[in-house]
């Protein structure tokens, strides 16, 4: 048989596990979103340098080129 103090201690503990498995489930969602925010960033990112690489002016061989301002 279970003394008082051993069942009140049982009961908060099994309250307490449920209290962890609930923070923990809304912290995993938590680290997915933002894990999805952190992909999609980088995938911008990436689009970015892309668009800013292509719009560069491509060298051609015997092109003469105006020096820029910082190179006079």
């Amino acid at each position: 048989m279970m003394t008082p103090d051993r069942a009140r201690t049982r009961d908060a503990v099994a309250n307490q596990r449920h209290l962890v498995a609930g923070v923990t489930s809304e912290r995993r969602r938590s680290v997915t979103t933002e894990a999805q925010k952190l992909i999609d960033l980088e995938g911008a990112v990436d689009r970015v340098v892309r668009l800013l690489r292509d719009g560069q002016p491509k060298h051609t061989e015997g092109a003469s080129w105006v020096p820029s301002i910082a190179g006079r």
